[in-house]
């Protein structure tokens, strides 16, 4: 028996317009698949949805992270008499979405109780909205809007439908998006720290000085890709200058800062400034120099080669170890505060003469304070205990010496990330 063709024809409209909505989504994923980028994409997608819903206007909102406006628009079609929706609108729409998780639509904005307009009602020409939440992994991420229907019925329940189904593509859109930022956002980070590594490796010396009567030997471990560490070691025709110091902070900044430390560090040196002269000019230079409130930890000692009298002043770092061959521990700390960080700063200098055979050991406080656990540092008692062991070896020579002492902090380590970069300089005046 054949179908009669009044009850076939609802059957057929409902085909045509299945045909009609799935042709509405080809068109828009071909306006996605030949935007040359998301802004394009976005922009494609609510112009055809404008126009398929024969709407005014349209626009695609993004969650913002500002308090007051808290939706940002990506793309905007304006083709009606309103310029835009008042924030207090827009909140509305938000709050009703994100408490209903469901999309608003509205062919009476005036008389609509979900959006409070109050005495005055709406803006002037409004006269309908549908707004869909842009889902992505159950979070709403954003709005896909259109305003003022031309069709005197309105916006329906297909124009809601079509307008979630888009949505899906938006909210995909923008976390593509984001994604492509916090990929291009990793890559000039890492250009970056590339490049601070490349900075930082050129300041440390390229070999361990040669000094007739001394032994020299110095290691460096960050415990990132560019640490806030540094050491420097330089011969001149009587004296043997050392360093070891810590800046605060990472990454390119620190490396920067430390840039300027090292620059300024060598022209005192050449002015044969006392250690704690040296000190005192450093501070000023750095503070008139740098205005973001960083600072260095520093350790500076001048080796008169000849008769081992040591001159040295500590600007707020680790006081130094000197281990003597009659078995005697020594902390020398004499010095002064933080370096950069505040003028005026009081810096005495201290001194002590090194003995053939005794060891003087400058080290980060990435050594000491090197955790097991949550809260069993390294310290200075184990410092020491492996400073001494590998003096009691025999072998005490300053590149001995600091294989111990690196050997001792990763076994207590037992493996963990590091917190902090470790740096150990040993000199050790021959036997």
């Amino acid at each position: 028996m054949s179908t009669p063709p009044e009850a076939a024809r609802p059957e057929s409209a409902r085909l045509d317009a299945a045909i009609e909505e799935l042709d509405f989504l080809n068109d828009v994923a071909m306006q996605v698949a030949r935007a040359e980028s998301p802004e394009a994409a976005e922009q494609a997608i609510i112009k055809t949805c404008v126009d398929r819903v024969k709407a005014e206007q349209g626009a695609i909102w993004k969650m913002s992270t500002v308090e007051t406006s808290p939706l940002a628009t990506v793309a905007r079609v304006f083709e009606g008499g309103i310029p835009g929706l008042p924030l207090r609108i827009n909140l509305q729409i938000l709050d009703w979405i994100q408490r209903q998780q469901a999309p608003l639509l509205t062919n009476d904005v005036a008389g609509d109780p979900r959006l409070k307009m109050g005495p005055a009602g709406g803006p002037p020409g409004l006269r309908s909205i549908l707004a869909v939440p842009l889902f992505y992994k159950k979070q709403i991420i954003g709005l896909l809007a259109v305003l003022n229907a031309n069709s005197p019925q309105g916006f329906g329940e297909a124009d809601q439908r079509l307008l979630s189904i888009v949505g899906m593509q938006c909210a995909q859109i923008q976390e593509n998006a984001r994604l492509a930022t916090e990929e291009r956002r990793l890559r000039e980070l890492e250009r970056e720290l590339d490049a601070a590594r490349t900075i930082q490796h050129s300041l440390l010396p390229a070999s361990m000085p040669d000094v007739p009567g001394w032994e020299v030997a110095a290691a460096y471990e960050p415990a990132r890709q560019v640490g806030g560490d540094l050491y420097h070691l330089e011969k001149t025709d009587d004296s043997l200058h050392l360093a070891v110091a810590d800046v605060s902070g990472k990454g390119m900044p620190a490396c920067l800062y430390m840039v300027n430390v090292v620059t300024n560090m060598r022209a005192l040196a050449a002015q044969r400034l006392g250690p704690a002269d040296l000190m005192t000019r450093l501070n000023k230079l750095l503070l008139s120099t740098m205005t973001d409130g960083r600072f260095v930890t520093l350790f500076w000692a001048t080796v008169d080669t000849a008769s081992g009298r040591v001159s040295y002043c500590n600007g707020g770092h680790n006081p130094a170890l000197v281990l003597r061959v009659s078995g005697e521990i020594e902390w020398h700390n004499d010095g002064g505060t933080l370096v950069g960080l505040l003028p005026d700063i009081p810096f005495v200098g201290g001194e002590l003469t090194l003995e053939p055979g005794d060891q003087f050991i400058l080290y980060s406080d990435g050594v000491t304070e090197a955790v097991r656990g949550d809260n069993d540092f390294f310290g200075d008692d184990r410092l020491v205990e492996a400073a001494v062991g590998a003096f009691a070896e025999g072998s005490a020579t300053p590149q001995a010496m600091v294989s111990a002492i690196f050997s001792a902090v990763l076994a207590h380590e037992q493996g963990a990330p590091a917190a902090d970069d470790k740096t150990i300089v040993v000199v050790s005046r021959k036997a």
